[in-house]
Order: structure tokens, then C-alpha cells, then sequence
């Protein structure tokens, strides 16, 4: 019998019988102390009975785009774009976890009998890349709210450089990693290779967006046209190429990751919703991990692509140019090709899909027309496009992932809300991918 039940026998999961687990590991590593979602933790029985509706409307599984939580990008959309492979790194619960926790819920929230799951649940803790060099952020970014209640949320962009020195030839790299120092504001990053070193004219005296030698103010964007290289959730894993293989890069080459800094009032003290008395900081010294490697045996790609405003002579391009968003339209898609490098003989297993919008962006897909048998295939999709979010799709190539060929085309469409003042352009949305791609043959 479980207390509290009104006598009757427990039926159904309970908290101690496998719904603790569930929170365990899926929830608290956003939803506990000192972690992004703090404000809202999920440690404890009675915690998670406080937010039930909440929980309940967070974890149902909708079929045109998923679940909102835990927050993953990928996932399907029905008839327009379906992966045939599992991501990897897929954040999301099974559907047998969904429906224990919604039918305990149903079932009134039985705590039940079994040996107590020792509670504040305690998120494990973060994965690394075994290896890696890690980059420091050593000036540092100090993310402040003041002390009124219409300052209570604030969100704030700081773009961080980082040189690994420039070395004769290509560099090779097989894994990324960002590493908050500060994760109760840190929302999400992106990770872009700034081929040209454009970057550092924003770390000049003269520059408006200046903060230091490492670092500048990005909240309009990163300022130059950089490759994808890689993007971080809140306690998502480290990024990593397939085993035997790298991704090259130019030896003279910088690393450039935006952090998207989000802070509540409410992260110090989740029980109390009131103003402080003082202004609130965080000082933030992330870093940034990567593993090099020497020549691998196998090249991989991260191809960038998209953000075209008109059509090449080949084909490629953008497919319905100019690139223009019509004001006050309910849905507009923009759709980007290009072409796989190599001949056509070039086998390619897709690795990692990582597509990029901006604000007005709703859903995104990424798929491969094969020009021998004229077929289309899913790469991969972001269903419910979120900004703050981002971060690669990948697939585990040993077990299985797509696969393309040199000449195949890649496409990307991208599904926009159009705002009610105006028209947009390439100058305030975009639409581009990367596509990790490492050779078969």
C-alpha cells in the first residue's frame, strides 16, 4: 500500500520503482542545483509534485515534432523528412519512459514502497574528451543582472576566440567540447572556424564590439562568414568524428564559439521569485576542449553550406532566389543545394547534420538527392527550431548512418514565420548546414 493513496494497493510505476530513474536520467542534469534549469529542479519527490501540468505538457510526444523536453533538435517530421537512422547523441526519452511518467501521473503520483531512490537525484557528471587540449577563457565574461524586477531576466552574447597557433599545413581535430564554467546562465554555444582570422579585427581598440584580446560582443552575430564546426546543449556529450578519422582545418586557422548567456533572479534562490537586493553576478571562465590529432587515415568533412542568395551556373545554389521572406507570411521556405565533392565512385557515411536559422526560423531539414538513382533521402531534421539549441545531429557510422556519393546533391529547406514590419533578407535570417561526412572507400 502506498501512503497517501487512499488505501488502495499501488498499481503501475511508482517514484521509487522507476520513475526517480527517469528524472535521474533525463532531467537533473538541467533540472537541479547550480545547473541551467535551476530555478525549476526535479531532485526530489515533492518537487516534481509541484510542477505536474508543467512536467506532463513538457514530456508529451506530439508526431509533427516530438517532445519540448529533455531538449533535443532532431527528430522527424512525418512525410516530409524521416532519418532512417538513430542519432547517437539523442537526448530524448523513449516512449516507454513517456508513458510510465504520464501514467503515473494519471495514477495519482504513487510514491510507492521500494527502497527510497536517495534523494536530491544528483546529475552525473559532464562527459570529456579523453586527450583533448583545453583552451581557457582566461579574461572572462561576467554575466549581471541588476537589481529591479524588470531586469530579472537578462540575455547576453559574448563571442570568445581562441588560437591554437598556426602551424605549416593543415591541423586535424576529432573531437570538441565546450566546457561552462557557469552553467545555470549558460543557455547553448556554437562553435565556428574562422578560416581568415576575420575575427580579430572586433578585439581591436578601434572596435565598437571590443572587450579584450580574446573576446567581443556578438550579440549581433559573429560578425564574418565562419564554417559550423560544432553546438552545445546544457549537458549535451563532447562532439566526435568517427573513429580513425578527423576533420582537416587550415594550420593558421581560429576557433570562434558564441555562448548564449541566460540569467533569472530566481537561479540563486528557485523558492523565492522576489527582486534581490543587490545587482547578481556570475563571472564565466568557459573553456573550449579539442583533440588534435596527426595525419588520420581517413580525412572527414564538415561541409558548410547554404546562406546562398542566388543560383550558381552548375546548378547549385539557392532554388528559389532571391533569398526574401515575405512580410506577415504564415509559412515561407527558402531551399539551398550543393554538390558532395569527388567523383562519383566517392562514398561518404554521414556523421553529423547540424543546421543553422535565426529567430524567424521554424523547421529545418537536410536531405541528399542521389543523381544515379534519383532518389532522396533524410539527412536530418529540427522539427521545432529553437535558436538557443543547436548542436550536431550525429550518427554512430559503425552501427549505422546514411550514406552519399561525390556528385549526390545536399539540400537544405528552411521554414520561416515572416514578421508582420516588413520583409527579411540573408542579412538577418540564414539558412546553412554542416554536414560531417568521412570517407567509406
Amino acid at each position: 500500500m502506498d501512503p497517501g493513496d487512499g488505501g488502495q494497493p499501488a498499481t503501475g510505476p511508482t517514484w521509487t520503482t522507476g520513475i526517480a530513474t527517469i528524472f535521474h536520467e533525463n532531467c537533473v542534469r538541467c533540472h537541479g542545483s547550480g545547473q541551467f534549469s535551476t530555478y525549476a529542479p526535479l531532485q526530489t519527490y515533492e518537487q516534481v509534485l509541484l510542477r505536474l501540468e508543467n512536467i506532463r505538457q513538457k514530456v508529451q510526444l506530439f508526431p509533427s515534432w516530438g517532445t519540448q523536453m529533455p531538449p533535443f533538435p532532431g527528430g522527424e517530421r512525418p512525410g516530409v523528412c524521416e532519418p532512417q537512422h538513430a542519432y547517437s547523441n539523442d537526448l530524448r526519452m523513449s516512449e516507454q519512459n513517456i508513458a510510465d511518467i504520464l501514467t503515473w501521473i494519471a495514477n495519482g503520483t504513487l510514491r510507492g514502497t521500494g527502497a527510497d531512490p536517495g534523494e536530491p537525484l544528483v546529475a552525473p557528471g559532464p562527459a570529456t574528451i579523453s586527450g583533448a587540449t583545453e583552451y581557457p577563457f582566461t579574461e572572462g565574461y561576467v554575466m549581471e543582472i541588476a537589481d529591479t524586477d524588470e531586469d530579472g531576466h537578462k540575455d547576453d552574447y559574448a563571442c570568445i576566440i581562441v588560437d591554437p597557433g598556426t602551424v605549416a599545413g593543415n591541423r586535424y581535430y576529432s573531437g570538441i567540447q565546450i566546457n561552462p564554467s557557469q552553467p545555470q546562465v549558460f543557455r547553448g554555444a556554437v562553435v565556428w572556424l574562422d578560416r581568415n582570422r576575420e575575427s580579430l579585427q572586433y578585439v581591436q581598440s578601434g572596435s565598437p564590439r571590443t572587450h579584450g584580446a580574446q573576446w567581443y560582443d556578438c550579440t549581433d552575430g559573429f560578425g564574418f562568414t565562419g564554417d559550423i564546426l560544432s553546438g552545445y546543449l546544457p549537458k549535451g556529450q563532447p562532439v566526435s568524428t568517427p573513429a580513425g578519422s578527423a576533420v582537416a582545418i587550415p594550420g593558421n586557422a581560429l576557433i570562434v564559439y558564441k555562448i548564449h548567456y541566460h540569467a533569472h533572479y530566481d537561479h540563486v534562490d528557485p523558492e523565492d521569485m522576489e527582486p534581490l537586493p543587490q545587482t547578481l553576478q556570475w563571472p564565466d571562465t568557459t573553456s573550449l576542449s579539442v583533440k588534435w590529432e596527426s595525419a588520420p587515415a581517413r580525412t572527414a568533412l564538415a561541409l558548410t553550406f547554404g546562406n546562398y542568395d542566388a543560383a550558381t551556373a552548375n546548378g547549385t545554389g539557392n532554388l528559389n532566389a532571391p533569398f526574401l521572406i515575405p512580410a506577415g507570411a504564415a509559412s515561407h521556405v527558402e531551399s539551398m543545394v550543393t554538390t558532395v565533392p569527388g567523383p562519383s565512385t566517392a562514398t561518404y557515411a554521414v556523421w553529423a547534420v547540424q543546421p543553422e536559422m535565426n529567430l524567424a526560423g521554424q523547421t529545418v531539414s537536410v536531405s541528399m538527392g542521389n543523381q544515379t538513382t534519383q532518389t532522396q533521402a533524410c539527412l536530418g531534421v529540427v522539427p521545432r527550431w529553437e535558436k538557443s539549441w543547436q548542436m550536431p545531429l550525429t550518427y554512430d557510422t559503425a552501427v549505422g548512418a546514411p550514406t552519399v556519393r561525390g556528385g549526390d546533391r545536399l539540400r537544405i529547406d528552411c521554414e520561416y514565420r515572416g514578421r508582420a514590419n516588413g520583409p527579411m533578407t540573408l542579412a538577418e535570417e540564414s539558412c546553412r548546414a554542416m554536414v560531417g561526412l568521412v570517407p567509406t572507400n
